[in-house]
């Protein structure tokens, strides 16, 4: 009996999983080495708790003393699996459970288990990856909405990182345009007096951080401000607002250019873990993607609008057909100077082809099919009588010139 007795200890010892064993008051009468690794080796005979930790659901509300995995089994009888609880500990980082337990009763009589076996294992890796990948999908559908800022979109982000990592605080900041000052894009968490202060900074080799990491292009890693020569002029400013440790990473265009850094603050001085080190990583990589898509929307809408007021500010009608998908736009000076409404106009050679005067019809198309399937990179013009929507044939002088993509292939 007591080597068998010994065999089990062996076994339930050697698992990776959790194990303990509550008396009917909650207390803990025994336990596995894997379960003492996480609670504390002084945790027999206690309740099920680590002092000034909390136990939080997948919500962040906090499991109470009634509606807990252990409480619910010893009042109702009930076996409960796969509960997810996450431990979150005075450093405030959180790890997280699945969480099975089982009734044990003594006696076939009894209407209340005698005591409860809690086992329990850590899926803070699963959960954190599942976390990761939901926010990146909800940042990139962000922004992909046109209405959405660059600073919206960010903002969300570096909250949703935060929400992860509770001690963190994230910032991203900016290279202006002289490519030799700072200025905070998005800061959440981060003291607004901080942010104010540091806007307008110099980068350099001893500029904190992330003047520093824009400075060298490469990571910074200050695992206490207050022994860090780099954060010489700036260590009153961060001890002021409880800033002991900064890990700063440089965003760099596909030019190697630097955009701006996201930087992780504490209030304690602490190295990153291979994991954190990833995580930002990656978060350099997907703020990078956002950067250069906003831009790109900026620089088209910006072209968009300066086309719009070239066709607004000439008397001549500008159309732009776009050959791969066959769709044509059409200037303002277009519709005024035909009398056609927008939906009375098809695409260019249909609407060419009903409008043109009967004698020019065919030379005029032949002339301009041949143009594009030459490929020629000469200007094509012609002359040719149109209908106008009054029922009149105008002489129209018409020019225009073929697009390329970089394989050679018309685009437009």
């Amino acid at each position: 009996m007591k080597i068998s007795e010994e065999r089990y200890r062996s076994v339930v010892d050697a698992l990776n999983e959790g194990i303990i064993l509550h008396d009917n008051e909650g207390k803990m009468i025994a336990c596995n080495n894997s379960a003492k690794e996480i609670l504390g080796d002084d945790a027999i005979g206690s309740p099920f708790k680590i002092r000034d930790s909390r136990y939080i659901k997948e919500d962040g509300a906090q499991f109470t003393s009634v509606v807990d995995p252990f409480t619910l089994t010893l009042s109702t009888g009930k076996p409960l699996q796969g509960v997810i609880m996450g431990l979150q500990k005075p450093s405030n980082s959180i790890n997280w459970f699945s969480v099975n337990t089982e009734p044990i009763y003594y006696s076939g009589e009894r209407s209340f288990p005698d005591a409860v076996v809690t086992s329990f294992f850590d899926i803070t890796l699963r959960k954190h990856q599942e976390q990761w990948l939901s926010l990146e999908k909800e940042v990139l559908e962000i922004n992909a909405c046109a209405a959405a800022t660059l600073q919206n979109t960010v903002d969300f982000y570096l909250r949703g990182i935060e929400k992860m990592f509770p001690d963190m605080i994230c910032s991203i900041l900016m290279l202006r345009d002289d490519k030799q000052s700072i200025e905070h894009l998005s800061a959440p968490s981060l003291p607004r007096e901080f942010s104010e202060a540091i806007n307008g900074a110099k980068i350099g080799p001893r500029a904190g951080s992330c003047g520093t990491a824009m400075f060298l292009k490469q990571r910074v890693i200050t695992a206490d401000i207050s022994t860090d020569e780099r954060w010489s002029d700036y260590r009153a400013l961060a001890q002021v607002h409880n800033l002991q440790s900064c890990w700063s990473f440089p965003i760099l265009n596909s030019q190697n250019e630097v955009l701006a850094t996201i930087a992780a603050y504490h209030n304690y001085a602490k190295e990153p873990t291979d994991k954190e080190l990833n995580i930002m990583e990656v978060a350099c990589n997907l703020l990078r993607i956002i950067f250069e898509s906003k831009k790109a929307e900026a620089s088209l809408r910006l072209s968009n609008e300066r086309y719009l007021l070239a066709t607004k500010a000439t008397h001549d009608a500008m159309y732009d057909w776009d050959i791969l998908r066959n769709t044509v736009y059409r200037g303002e000076s277009f519709y005024s100077l035909f009398g056609y409404s927008r939906n009375q106009c098809g695409g260019i050679l249909a609407f060419l082809e009903e409008k043109l005067h009967p004698e020019d019809r065919i030379r005029v198309v032949k002339s301009l099919k041949r143009f594009v399937e030459n490929k020629s990179p000469d200007i094509w013009e012609c002359e040719y009588g149109f209908l106008n929507a009054a029922g009149k044939y105008v002489v129209v002088y018409d020019r225009g010139f073929l697009n390329f993509n970089h394989d050679g292939s018309i685009t437009r």
